[in-house]
Parts: structure tokens; sequence; C-alpha cells
């Protein structure tokens, strides 16, 4: 099973490859905050540290969502990353 790291929190779990990263955050209490949950404020921005290869392809509501936020190659949205392998994340 993949695992999830979250640095801020100092804590990495154990997940289902194919859980939404936010379906994990919610659970275990994570600390990385959410506006919409739609991928279209940006307020769930990460920063991945390791891993960036084990999400899901980025969808088109995300890829404008970081575009419009000047993100860089290493930020994806938790609401909308799917966890398929190990990772490292901390919000922006």
């Amino acid at each position: 099973m993949p695992k999830v790291r979250f640095i801020m929190d100092n804590r990495t779990v154990e997940v289902a490859k194919g859980t939404p990263l936010a379906e994990v955050v919610d659970e275990v209490g994570a600390s990385v905050p959410f506006g919409c949950r739609e991928g279209q404020c940006g307020t769930c921005m990460l920063i991945v540290h390791e891993g960036l290869e084990n999400f899901q392809p980025m969808g088109e509501n995300e890829r404008e969502t970081l575009r419009m936020n000047d993100a860089g190659p290493r930020n994806r949205l938790c609401c909308q990353a799917v966890v398929m392998g190990d990772m490292a994340v901390e919000p922006i």
C-alpha cells in the first residue's frame, strides 16, 4: 500500500492505491486547508517533496487553477489528487 507523508504534521500513513488525497487528509486530520474542494480556488495547494510521479494525471480544472496561481512544477491541489504511490507533501 502507498505511504503518504504529511511533512508539516510529521506523520506518515498507509492508504489504498486510488484513494483521493483529500479523503486521507480528512481521515487523519492532516493540516491542509480547503476552500471549494472543486479544484478552483487553490487553497489546498501542496508542494510535493517526493513522489510527484505517484499522482494521477492532472485534470483541466487543476491545471488552470495552478496556472492562475503561478504554481511551480512540484505543486498539486490536494482536493484533486489521487494517491497512486508513495509521496511526501506539505501545504503552501
